[in-house]
C-alpha cells in the first residue's frame, strides 16, 4: 500500500548515477514516457523550474557505463514524490545502476521555520546521523 504524505514542504533532490545510455536516450524518455521535462546542463548549479542532467567526474565508472547527476527542480508535497518516483523508475527501467561512489542528496526547503524549529531539526540530526548518513 502505497502511503501518501500530507505536508506541502518543498524539496528538491540531486541523484548520482551510472548510465548505459546517453543522456538524449534519458531525457526522451522522460519527456516521451512520463511527460516530466529534462534538459541536459553539463556542469552547472542553476537551479531550473524542470529536471536537468548534469557531468559527474566524482563517480567510479564501471565499463560502458557514464557518470551524470539528475537534479530535480522545487518539488512539493505528494505530488513532487510521485514524479520523483517516475523519474527513479525511468532512470531503472533505460539501465541506470548506482554503485558505492553514488550518492543522493535531498534539500528540503525550510523557509517557515523558526530558530527553535531549526535547533530540533539539527538535534535530531546530531542523534539519528548514523541512521540518516
Amino acid at each position: 500500500m502505497k502511503t501518501k504524505i500530507k505536508s506541502n514542504r518543498t524539496f528538491g533532490v540531486e541523484i548520482e548515477f551510472l548510465s548505459p545510455v546517453t543522456y538524449l536516450t534519458i531525457i526522451r524518455t522522460l519527456e516521451e514516457e512520463v511527460n516530466v521535462t529534462c534538459t541536459y546542463e553539463g556542469y552547472t548549479h542553476r537551479v531550473m523550474d524542470h529536471w536537468k542532467i548534469v557531468t559527474d567526474s566524482s563517480l567510479e565508472r564501471a565499463r560502458g557505463f557514464k557518470a551524470f547527476e539528475i537534479v530535480s527542480p522545487v518539488l512539493q508535497g505528494q505530488e513532487g514524490l510521485d514524479e520523483l518516483a517516475k523519474v527513479i523508475a525511468t532512470l531503472e527501467a533505460v539501465g541506470c545502476k548506482v554503485n558505492k561512489s553514488c550518492g543522493i542528496h535531498v534539500h528540503v526547503g525550510v523557509n517557515d521555520y523558526t530558530t527553535r524549529n531549526l535547533t530540533n531539526l539539527i538535534k535530531f540530526y546530531g542523534k539519528h546521523e548514523q541512521e540518516i548518513d
